[in-house]
């Protein structure tokens, strides 16, 4: 049971704090309601490039990484589709650096002319070594244009596009910055903390008023499904001929959530899952077979991925992944049903064994408004039947829509 107590500061910023006395450390995790959806029409990847520039100092802090390591520190920060999200670690004793660093970023952001220049240059070789360098690296870039509209959120990758990022100004940043308010974020202390001493810390660094003006995301609620059974050709010099298939699935707080988990795990359980011993094992038509859940606040996605053995027909093996996975739903039974719950509940179990990712998963919990997901992912997972996932896979993969991407030398 992870028990935790919240609370708001009078600028809106809600504090939550995880006592555990058995460890020597303590985690300072503050996230963001803003990602890459909410990029500038002109500036994809923006979102980002910030997530970058929030290293490069602030009034009172020339160098981030360095003020932590002074203490026995270290950090980290993510950027993806719906959030932004810094996290930072620290013996317990010298928790107060870390609220000192974190709220002096928050709002009182260095931002000069080279930091931007030099950030935007870090980024696009970023773009060009993770999107570009290896085979199929690129097929995020190839994957949102196509699966999501112009007018939906979430139709440019994380990362952006080169061409974005080259126009981005210091005054496109820093109208960006705009997002970074108290009443936008969540702050969770977790660790050998005592919950009246963060309290006095809370106040302490945070409780200003943000002189920033007020920024709010877009709203969407538009219907994409047009761009649905779609078929792209990458034409690429790879190892083997690749075919990633993608299918829409629910958002991140559907009822249906669970149940996508679970499906996608009895699909991906390694040599034992009936993609893999069926094309790869007996008919030997693909080298690999993998299944990634990508889920997100607004919609996620089933991505099935498949690298065809060498000397195959890549068509002839498209037609064979689409069959295996329309016989899936005939051919699941409770002990493959069992044998993934149990998977996902041990990973989970043992994530949790983390400091960082405790903070992590009551951050990204409470973003989506869900307070009780930490502490019910296990009975949550254990509450899907066999009727569930075969009533999920029938409207997954039966309705016909889906988009494919297939790698050709």
């Amino acid at each position: 049971m992870v028990s935790f107590k919240d609370f708001f500061l009078s600028n809106g910023l809600h504090v939550v704090v995880y006592e555990n006395h058995d460890v020597q450390s303590a985690v300072l995790d503050l996230i963001y309601r803003v990602g890459s959806r909410d990029d500038f029409e002109k500036n994809k990847g923006i979102a980002h490039l910030l997530e970058h520039l929030m290293f490069c100092g602030s009034k009172n802090v020339k160098n981030f990484d360095v003020e932590l390591q002074n203490v026995g520190g270290g950090n980290n920060a993510y950027t993806n589709l719906d959030v932004t999200n810094y996290y930072c670690w620290v013996p317990h004793v010298n928790i107060e650096t870390a609220f000192w660093l974190e709220s002096d970023r928050m709002f009182d952001l260095n931002l000069t002319e080279e930091s931007v220049e030099i950030q935007k240059n870090v980024v696009t070789e970023e773009l060009k070594e993770s999107y570009y360098g290896t085979p199929y690296s690129d097929f995020y870039l190839h994957l949102h244009p196509t699966l999501y509209d112009e007018k939906h959120p979430y139709h440019c990758p994380t990362i952006g596009f080169e061409d974005h990022i080259a126009q981005t100004t210091r005054e496109d940043v820093l109208n960006f910055y705009n997002f970074y308010r108290p009443e936008n974020a969540i702050l969770v202390v977790a660790g050998n903390v005592d919950f009246e001493t963060i309290k006095k810390l809370s106040e302490k660094y945070f409780n200003r008023q943000s002189e920033k003006k007020i920024i709010m995301r877009s709203a969407f609620a538009g219907n994409t499904d047009s761009l649905l059974n779609s078929e792209k050709i990458v034409k690429k010099n790879v190892p083997l001929e690749g075919i990633f298939i993608v299918y829409k699935t629910c958002a991140r707080v559907d009822k249906d959530f669970f149940t996508t988990s679970v499906l996608s795990e009895m699909l991906d359980c390694g040599k034992s899952s009936l993609l893999y011993r069926r094309l790869v094992d007996e008919d030997k038509i693909f080298n690999s077979i993998s299944v990634e859940f990508d889920n997100c606040e607004l919609e996620g996605m089933l991505i099935i991925s498949g690298f065809v053995s060498e000397g195959v027909d890549v068509d002839f093996a498209k037609k064979k992944l689409f069959k295996t996975i329309d016989d899936f739903v005939n051919e699941i039974d409770d002990e493959e049903l069992t044998k993934a719950k149990n998977n996902l509940k041990m990973e989970y179990k043992c994530d949790l064994l983390d400091l960082t990712n405790i903070a992590d998963e009551i951050a990204n919990s409470l973003i989506v408004e869900d307070k009780n997901y930490i502490n019910e992912f296990v009975s949550r997972v254990e509450s899907v039947d066999i009727e569930k996932i075969k009533d999920l896979s029938r409207k997954i993969f039966s309705k016909g829509k889906k988009n494919t991407f297939i790698y050709k030398n």
